[in-house]
This record gives C-alpha cells, structure tokens and sequence, in this order.
C-alpha cells in the first residue's frame, strides 16, 4: 500500500478552531496535490509546540 504524508503547522486556537483548519488542510491538500484524490486519509498526528501546532496528514491509496 502507498502511503503519502503531508506536514502543516497552524497556530493554536480552540479545538473547534483546529478541527475546521484540519478539514481545509485535507481539502487543500487535495487541490494542490492531484494523486491525493485516490486516496483516503488514513490517521492524523498532531504534536503541540506553544503557540502551534505540528499537523501530520497520513494519506492511504484506496484498494
């Protein structure tokens, strides 16, 4: 299986904040990376620095 791994930092807010700037990253992701389309995100790490946050988009190509 492929996987593919995309690497963004957002600036720490609410976990509503998060959640709806995780959303754009994977639809973003999506627009500027074309073989993302057959995949499917397949986990998602976050690690938190002070005022942000490490994001880790783990891509898995669909069967």
């Amino acid at each position: 299986m492929t996987k593919r791994i995309c690497r963004i930092m957002l600036e720490y807010r609410s976990g509503d904040e998060i959640l709806k700037a995780l959303r754009r990253a994977v639809w973003e992701s999506r627009q500027t990376n074309p073989e993302l389309g057959s995949c499917s995100l397949a986990d998602v790490g976050l690690t938190r620095n002070r005022a942000m946050v490490n994001v880790t988009l783990y891509f898995q190509k669909d069967p």
